[in-house]
Parts: C-alpha cells; structure tokens; sequence
C-alpha cells in the first residue's frame, strides 16, 4: 500500500475515516505494480484482509511482485526520446547559431548607409584585383597567339622554299592540291573579360515572435518539457496580397544617438539570417514563404553610393501596412482592468531606492488618475500625487490625457520621477490654504467652509471648479 495513506490511516481514529484509494500510486494504469515513485509499505495478510474487506480491493500486490513490463518500457523510450532531444538541440544550437546570437543591432547594421558603403568598396576592390588579372592574362593570351603566328609563318616560307628547290616531276596525271596542315592553336580562347562589380548581399526575415520560440526550446537542452516551437511560416508577416505588410520606417531604427526625451524604439518585426541558416529553417522548420532583402547596385557600370539601395522582395503593400497601423492603433486605445507596471527612484531618509509596482487601470483612465492610484501606494513617501511625473517612451504624459490616447497598453511599463514638494505651485483659495484633508497639507481654517473635498484623493479644491484639480474626478 502506500506509505502516505498508511500514516492517514494509523491517525485515523477508525479504518474508514482514512480518505483515498489505498493503493493510489501503486497501482498503475495498466492495472499492475507501477515503478517505485513512491513511498511503499508492507502490510501482514490479515491487515490485508481488512483493507480488502473495508475499500473492496480487488488487486493484490505481493512483495515478490514484478513491476509492470510496459511501464518499464515506456520508461526506457522516455529515456532515449531525452537522449534524442538533446542530441537534436545540441545540432540546432551549432547549425542556427547566427539566429541565436542575433541581436536587434544586427539588423541596424545591415540598413545602415555606412554598411552598403563597405560592400561598394569591397565589391570595387574586386573588380579592379579581377580587371588587373583579367589584363595579364590577355596580355599573355595575345602574346602567345603572337608567337604561334610568326611560327606558322615561318613554317609556310620554309615549305615554299623547299617545293621552289625541287626539280619538277612530268606526269600525266593531273596535280592534287597538296593538303593543307590543320590550324591549331595551343593559346585557346581568349580569356573573358570580368564583369561589373555586383554589390550583393541577401538576407532572409525569420518572425521576431518564433525566434522567441526557438530561443525559449533551445535555452535549456535537458529540459523535455519544452514545447517546440511552430512551424517557421512568414505567412504573418504578408498581407492577402502576398505582400509585405510592413513599411519600412516600422523596420528601421534610426541610428543617430537619441536623447533622453526621445521615445524608444519600436520593438523589431524580424530578424534578418544569411542563405545558410535559413536553409537550415527550410529543411527543419518549413521556413517560408521567403522574404529577401538585398543590397545591390541599379547599374551596370561600377556603382556609385547612390545607386547601392536596399531591395525587399516582396514589396510593402501600403494600403494593408495603413491598414494593420490603424487596427493596432485601436486595440491598443480600448482595453479595460489591465496592469500597468510603473518603476522609479524614491528618496526616503536621505537614502535613494527604485521601486515598483502594478496598478489596474483601463484605457479610458487620465494620468492624473494613474498619478493617484501610484501615489497610494507610497503616500508616506511622496507628498502628492502632483509631485509626481510620468513618463512613458522617455515623453512624458500630461494629467488630463487618457492612457489609451497616450499609447499605452497591457503590461506597459511607465517610469516616475518625484519633485520636491515644496517648489511645486499650491492653488490658493480664499480663506483656506488647499491641500489633502486628513493630511498635514490643509489649512488651519475650516475646509468646508471655503472649498470642497475629493472623494477619490482627498485634494481640497477651489468651490469655483467643477471637477478635481488632481485627479479630474467630477464634484460629487
């Protein structure tokens, strides 16, 4: 039986007070021994007897029993299918290397101008290396097509002169024209002259979404519970017109140094592999359909550094491209009761320490309302919530904007500053200094008497105003 339910059972004060199957976990699902993963105890065959008796056991478990045969080899298969899985990630970590060191600087480099502007360079010192070679060969090619004329010359003068010497033979017959020696040449063809430099790069795009996938199976290769990863299909990243569904400012990043202020960077649509990996992709993954992207030169002639532009194959579908914008634009503005994750640097007993939290909040909330909910959490810290300043994307948000109209979504995650206090603005009402009631910012004068207080942050405000002055909430 199992040695759990034993104890169970030894505390119970009567054998059916014991709750369970007294053979759970030893007992398998072929209806035999199971393997020993878990803790057994044996029993006399008259305490068998009562249990038979008491919970109508049918089975018998004897100490010499044997384990169940298929148990053991589904086991073994387990067993090998880990030693197979890990051979198998072993391969795919060393065969798609590149991909997983990909980073989301790799695809910058590969748009930016000083880039293509190497590969003009290196494909030019190509094509003069090839012509230098290709004029010496010719040299020599002429040189020795030269060489085996003169002697073929001389070869026919020194004929001649032997037939000119030779005493005529009479002869009835008529004369046979004398055959002729066959023009051979040992130089062979003239060598060919190379062709422009061809400025050529490709790159494949794999989904940013999969190559988290295959990043996430591939992070630990003992790991067999791993879910692997989908088929590497690019079907998402096409329009129904089998075009790119992407502009290329969505793409690509500016590569300048930004300042603070500035937003961040939108999150990357793909990553950008060589012909080998995505080879790789096709044969282990389905890959496809392919989308190119390749740096070549419009002309024929040695290129320029404007005619080096970057092609995408399949071109951006503009009116889809506007089209998926408009549609994430509007799911990321109607969303409710979703958490918004905040960060910052607080200043407590002269000591600075970051923190953060989550609030729940909806799209049709005001950052002033977002400033309240933070600001309860850490009021013995921050005087007000009009010490506070959100940022979100390094911009930072007005009070009477909605987080839907400021671009925020679920699991955004907004970043705060605090102000000191005492240089902020206070509104002053006549007969009353505004501030928080229950706080040691109201006035030494009645409140009621000269202003009317939030029911949603305690602020005091003016009788004149209709709603809140910090949080926007209407007068109640």
């Amino acid at each position: 039986v199992h040695g759990d339910w034993v104890r169970r059972w030894g505390r119970a004060a009567f054998s059916c007070d014991a709750p369970g199957d007294p053979l759970a976990g030893v007992r398998c699902d072929h209806g035999e021994l199971a393997l020993r993963k878990v803790a057994r105890r044996l029993v006399t065959s008259e305490i068998w007897a009562l249990l038979c008796e008491e919970y109508g056991i049918r089975e018998a478990f004897p100490a010499a029993a044997p384990e169940c045969q298929s148990c053991k080899n589904e086991a073994l298969q387990s067993g090998r299918y880990r030693e197979e899985l890990k051979k198998r990630k072993l391969e795919e970590r060393a065969a798609l290397a590149p991909l997983l060191r990909w980073r989301g600087a790799d695809n910058d480099a590969f748009f930016d101008a000083g880039r293509v502007a190497a590969l003009q360079k290196k494909a030019l010192t190509a094509y003069q290396q090839a012509m230098q070679k290709w004029q010496a060969e010719r040299r020599r090619w002429e040189a020795r097509v030269a060489r085996e004329a003169k002697a073929a010359e001389v070869a026919a003068a020194n004929a001649d002169g032997d037939v000119a010497t030779s005493s005529p033979i009479v002869c009835d017959e008529p004369e046979l024209p004398l055959p002729s020696a066959p023009a051979t040449s040992t130089a062979g063809p003239p060598p060919v002259e190379p062709l422009a430099p061809i400025v050529d790069e490709v790159l494949y795009a794999v989904p940013h979404w999969w190559y988290k996938e295959l990043s996430e199976f591939l992070r630990d290769i003992s790991d067999a519970r791993a879910s692997e990863p989908s088929e590497c299909s690019t079907q998402r990243l096409l329009c129904p017109h089998s075009r790119l569904v992407y502009e290329a400012h969505e793409y690509l990043r500016p590569l300048e140094k930004k300042s603070r202020r500035q937003p961040e960077p939108p999150p990357p649509v793909f990553c950008l592999v060589d012909g080998t990996v995505w080879s790789e992709l096709e044969r282990r993954y389905q890959a496809g359909p392919a989308i190119r992207f390749q740096v070549k030169c419009t002309t024929a002639a040695p290129p320029r550094m404007e005619d080096v532009v970057v092609c995408v194959e399949p071109e951006p579908c503009l009116e889809c491209a506007a089209s998926r914008r408009a549609q994430e634009a509007a799911e990321r503005r109607h969303w409710t009761d979703c958490e918004i994750r905040y960060n910052g640097e607080l200043k407590k007993r002269n000591k600075k320490r970051n923190v953060e939290g989550k609030v729940v909040v909806s799209c049709s909330t005001t950052v002033g309302e977002l400033k309240v909910a933070i600001w309860a959490q850490h009021q013995t810290v921050v005087d007000s919530p009009r010490a506070m300043i959100l940022y979100f994307q390094k911009l930072e948000l007005a009070d009477d904007s909605t987080l839907g109209d400021c671009g925020l979504s679920a699991d955004s995650i907004v970043a705060f500053s605090v102000t000191n206090s005492q240089t902020e603005p206070v509104t002053a009402v006549e007969g009353a200094e505004v501030g928080f009631g229950q706080s040691s910012l109201v006035g030494v004068q009645s409140a009621q008497a000269s202003g009317w207080d939030c029911k949603t942050c305690t602020y005091i405000n003016a009788q004149t105003t209709p709603h809140c002055e910090m949080c926007g909430h209407a007068r109640a």
